[in-house]
């Protein structure tokens, strides 16, 4: 089932939801909106239209989110407004709705994220590879030390030593007795940022070094398809990448890993 915002008519929305909730969908629905059931099948096959108590009972049913629940009602509204300036005026503001559904940052903004870098500090994380390197090594229990870190990452221990010292100074590492723990804080740079280049151009030269490894995965695709594909597309792709990033959370630290995503318009 597509998200909300991947429709232009939210009849066309919950048809789709009928279909996938399977028998009982509809007198569910029904009940949801407060309406009867043969009420809410005409509004399918004709020009009756829903109310918007009618969506907010079922948004409220279906537990959307609040900009979900919004953009519901925007569909609602461009299909009832009777003149083309106000469904324009409607679809601007759907428009928004939709690119700021799609605005990664928003979308995969962690309670585990710090915002409490100074610019300084921000520079030298960001300065090379190495920094994020660290930071996550040190949530592996094998590389709890200065010489394991060393060892694992390829680095001089005096180097590693003075990445360890930085990161402490950023409150996203501990050190105890010659032990580093990880504080649960990551990072995570949001879209505009002046470092989202750097950090982007950083891992994806490392990337480099492991393309012809048997158990990486390398893939690039130039590709043509519709418009309306393409956006079905990015969302498939930023919802794949919220899920992975609460997966993560979620698991045990064993080994380290790097994601790289690339998708889109080489040419826009």
């Amino acid at each position: 089932m597509k998200k909300v915002f991947s429709y232009q008519s939210y009849k066309k929305f919950l048809k789709d939801l009928i279909e996938s909730m399977g028998r009982g969908a509809v007198a569910k629905l029904a009940e949801a909106a407060g309406c009867n059931r043969t009420y809410l099948s005409q509004c399918f096959f004709s020009k009756v239209q829903l109310t918007s108590d009618h969506i907010l009972g079922i948004a409220e049913y279906l537990q959307l989110s609040e900009e979900e629940e919004d953009f519901l009602l925007l569909l609602l509204l461009y299909e009832r407004a009777s003149n083309r300036k106000t469904q324009q005026r409607i679809k601007i503001k759907m428009d928004k709705l939709i690119q700021a559904n799609l605005e990664l940052s928003k979308k995969i903004k962690s309670k585990f994220d710090s915002d409490e870098l100074s610019e300084e500090q921000k520079q030298k994380y960001y300065s090379s590879w190495k920094y994020a390197a660290v930071h996550s090594a040190v949530s592996i229990r094998d590389f709890s030390s200065t010489i394991s870190i060393s060892k694992k990452l390829h680095l001089s221990e005096q180097e590693v030593s003075l990445i360890l010292k930085d990161l402490e100074e950023m409150n996203l590492l501990e050190g105890a007795s010659g032990k580093w723990v990880h504080t649960g804080k990551n990072l995570h740079v949001p879209t505009g940022s002046f470092y989202m280049s750097q950090n982007h151009i950083n891992w994806r030269l490392k990337s480099f070094e492991s393309i012809n490894r048997k158990n990486s995965v390398h893939y690039t695709s130039v590709f043509s398809l519709s418009k309306n594909d393409w956006e079905s597309l990015r969302e498939q792709m930023l919802s794949f990448i919220e899920r992975q990033r609460d997966y993560i959370h979620s698991s045990g630290s064993e080994e380290m890993y790097c994601f790289c995503c690339d998708l889109f318009q080489p040419f826009e």
